[in-house]
């Protein structure tokens, strides 16, 4: 004879806790994806708030629970489009900028001339990737960051067959992006 509780399965009490797992996704993941945001937004600061949001997310909705997934993916996924957004919103209130800021910035010395020159590239290189579609945006960024084409292709969930054509689809449109906004080369 089954004892009626018997038969009630507790999903907590059958898989590791969700906690637990969760917390060993952020100690390992955490650094490297902050240091990669900081290549996407120029400010640490802000790369550690949209990570802390990103991880946030990932634990408050918990997606497709009871599936094996890629969880480290999906974080890198949604911080990295956490990133363009607030890059777009930066290049937006960059060309909004006066005058005035210019001119004061171009009376430094050689170095600091320096300094803003490798700055205002940056700030180019920012601005055509906002103009990207997000996922070409992610793979040039995951790319330039040191990592393999297939590891770029499995945080982003694509077929490791098909990251080579997306990459040169992708640095082509970067270039041509590039080369309206801008002329000459990147």
């Amino acid at each position: 004879m089954t004892v009626f509780w018997e038969s009630i399965k507790f999903p907590e009490a059958c898989e590791p806790s969700w906690e637990s797992a969760f917390e060993e996704l952020f100690l390992a993941n955490y650094g490297p994806l902050v240091n990669t945001l900081v290549r996407i937004v120029g400010d640490r600061g802000q790369a550690e708030e949209i990570s802390a949001d990103a991880f946030y997310r990932l634990y408050t909705l918990r997606p497709d629970r009871g599936r094996q997934q890629n969880h480290a993916g999906w974080v890198y996924r949604v911080a990295m489009n956490l990133a363009l957004d607030a890059l777009r919103s930066k290049v937006r209130r960059l060309h909004r900028e006066t005058e005035a800021e210019r001119e004061a910035s171009s009376a430094k010395t050689p170095d600091a001339l320096d300094a803003l020159l490798a700055e205002e590239q940056r700030a180019r290189v920012r601005s055509v990737l906002a103009r990207l579609k997000p996922a070409q945006a992610q793979i040039l960024i995951l790319g330039s960051d040191g990592r393999s084409y297939r590891e770029v292709a499995v945080m982003l969930g694509m077929k490791t067959d098909s990251i080579y054509t997306l990459v040169c689809r992708a640095r082509a449109r970067f270039e041509r992006e590039y080369l309206k906004l801008y002329g000459g080369r990147p």
